[in-house]
């Protein structure tokens, strides 16, 4: 991940821009491998006359597209930086987790996908129902269908002293 520093209408001495990189490290390190380029814009809003003038925008480039922004303005120029990156790191965590569920909802998953006998002509996938291969494993349901585990017939053993059949 590479930050990429700015500033206009103000200089950004050794120290502030340390700091500045620290706090984005400690904020988005974690997604350093989702984020290419991080570039921080500082700009002083109304100049020498004070007030809630300095402006933290910060703008995200993303791997492989995409990109975030995200915008703070704060009187103090470190507060103004912290919330951004705060924010930018919630910003961030939402569409990193969206985009994987997305992306995990897109692959089928093998164990519901199972393929025709070779005898048929056509091999297309049938997906079979979650609901009923959930159903089958439960050890009720094998009951009911006259199908005992080794796990089943050891819980009857241990409770009656003797395995029934």
């Amino acid at each position: 991940m590479k930050i990429h520093l700015r500033s206009k209408q103000f200089a950004l001495d050794e120290i502030v821009r340390a700091s500045i990189e620290r706090r984005l490290q400690l904020s988005l390190g974690r997604y350093s491998l989702r984020v290419h380029r991080v570039t921080v814009q500082i700009i002083d809003a109304n100049g020498p006359r004070g007030g809630e003038d300095k402006v933290c925008r910060i703008e995200a480039r993303l791997l492989p597209t995409g990109s975030i922004f995200v915008e703070d303005t704060d009187a103090d120029l470190y507060v103004a930086v912290y919330r951004a990156a705060e924010r930018m790191a919630r910003s961030l965590s939402r569409v990193i987790k969206r985009t994987q569920d997305f992306e995990r909802d897109a692959t089928p998953r093998r164990s519901l996908v199972q393929t025709v006998s070779p005898s048929d002509t056509e091999e297309q996938p049938v997906r079979m129902d979650n609901r009923r291969r959930r159903a089958d494993t439960h050890p009720h349901h094998r009951e009911r269908r006259g199908q005992r585990s080794a796990h089943d017939v050891k819980a009857q053993f241990s409770k009656s002293g003797s395995a029934r059949a």
